[in-house]
C-alpha cells in the first residue's frame, strides 16, 4: 500500500519526486501527502489482518456458537471455514513436499484435484461427526457455558473504548 499509493493517487502539493508523463495515467509524481495516505491505509490493512489472525487463533469457536444462538447456522459456517482453511493450507504444503520427493512438479491447477478430493473426504467425515452428535435435531444438546473471566470483561471494555475513540476520531 505504501509503495503503490503514490502511483495510483493524485493528491498533495509537496512533491518529493516528479516522474515522467504517461499518456493514459498522466504525470507520475510522489508527494508527502500520498506517502502519508499510503502509510495510513497500509496500517489499516495490517490492523484488519491482525484482527482476523487473533480471531482465527484465539477464539473458542464453541463459545462463539453458543453465544450466537440467533445466527447459529451462519456462525457455524464461519467457524467451520475458519477451522478448515489452515488444514487446507497444510494439505497443500504436504502435497507439494510429497510430489517434490517423487520428482514430480505439478502446476497449480493440477494440484487442485487431490486437494479437492481431500476436502470432500474431510467434509464427509465432519458431516458424519455432526450427525452423530445430534446436530439438526429438535432437541439439540449444549455444551456447558464457561463463566466470564476477568480477561473477557477486560476485552469487552477495551473494545468499547476502541470503538468510542474511533468514533470520536472520525
Amino acid at each position: 500500500m505504501f509503495v503503490l499509493t503514490p502511483f495510483v493517487e493524485v493528491i498533495g502539493t509537496h512533491e518529493l519526486w516528479v516522474g515522467p508523463t504517461i499518456p493514459v495515467l498522466g504525470r507520475l509524481d510522489v508527494t508527502t501527502e500520498e506517502l502519508s495516505n499510503g502509510l495510513f491505509q497500509g496500517l489499516r490493512l495490517v490492523a484488519v489482518g491482525l484482527a482476523f489472525a487473533v480471531y482465527a487463533l484465539l477464539l473458542d469457536h464453541d463459545r462463539l456458537l453458543a453465544a450466537a444462538g440467533w445466527a447459529r447456522r451462519s456462525t457455524l459456517a464461519v467457524a467451520l471455514a475458519t477451522r478448515l482453511v489452515p488444514l487446507l493450507e497444510r494439505d497443500a504444503r504436504d502435497l507439494r513436499v510429497a510430489l517434490r520427493g517423487r520428482g514430480v512438479e505439478l502446476g497449480p491447477v493440477r494440484q487442485l484435484s487431490p486437494l479437492l478430493a481431500g476436502s470432500l473426504e474431510r467434509g464427509l467425515n465432519l458431516a458424519e461427526a455432526m450427525e452423530a452428535r445430534g446436530y439438526g435435531r429438535a432437541g439439540r444438546t449444549r455444551a456447558p457455558r464457561a463463566p466470564w473471566t476477568s480477561l473477557d470483561r477486560l476485552a469487552l471494555l477495551g473494545s468499547v473504548v476502541v470503538i468510542a475513540v474511533a468514533a470520536l476520531w472520525l
